[in-house]
């Protein structure tokens, strides 16, 4: 799978992003695509609160939402991509991680 993120959601499932652009979710032995289209994500972070997925992908922090609750995000919201992107196969984000203030930080690489 290239995995290049993992995190829980408060229940227990487990997301993962893949460095091919999709976001898996495991549940009772199961595996469901959450999210698919991103760019080499290297990271995700649930947000414990309203169940939305973060994830750094090469050219933004995206919020990934499943708005009508069917599993699978149907909201990508770009949050920033205030670094720019050349298109450089090398050009990575690594991240993101919040801190207590919900501030967002991500690594580029």
């Amino acid at each position: 799978l290239e995995v290049g993120g993992l995190d829980f959601r408060p229940d227990g499932r487990l997301l993962i992003a893949t460095r091919f652009g999709e976001v898996w979710e495991y549940d009772e032995g199961r595996w469901s695509r959450f999210a698919d289209g991103l760019q080499e994500p290297l990271g995700v972070l649930v947000d414990p609160a309203s169940g939305s997925a973060y994830v750094g992908q090469k050219p933004e922090l995206t919020e990934l939402t499943d708005m009508d609750g069917d599993g699978a995000a149907d909201v990508y919201r770009t949050i920033t991509s205030a670094w720019g992107f050349s298109g450089n196969y090398h050009e990575y984000v690594f991240g993101p991680v919040r801190d207590r203030a919900g501030n967002f930080y991500l690594t580029l690489n």
